[in-house]
């Protein structure tokens, strides 16, 4: 494989609802569901959405563009392991999707 293929890879842009808490989580992952495995929050995928970027790159781009117009919101949970961090609450998902889908 050649250098940096890796990162040139797609991925997805995450926004994975809590079940049991009126929060959401942006991120970046090429296997979704294999990410949520390694959280250890309690994810309803079913209330979740994803959309698929051509480079990972891109992905993270327009994570750090979601973070950012999405600041006030921002919810800071205690560290409990990996995924701690990147929390919004529920009332600011509306238009995270918006945005992503856009």
């Amino acid at each position: 494989m050649p250098h940096g293929a890796i990162s040139e890879q797609g991925a997805y842009v995450y926004l994975l609802q809590d079940r049991t808490e009126p929060l959401f989580k942006i991120g970046v992952a090429r296997r979704v569901e294999a990410r949520t495995r390694l959280l250890p929050d309690d994810i309803d995928l079913s209330r979740s959405a994803q959309a698929w970027f051509p480079s990972r790159h891109q992905a993270f781009k327009v994570e750090s563009v979601l973070h950012a117009l999405l600041a006030a919101n921002r919810v800071r949970r205690p560290h409990r392991g990996d995924g701690y961090s990147e929390w919004f609450h529920v009332a600011e998902k509306p238009r995270a999707l918006e945005l992503l889908t856009a």
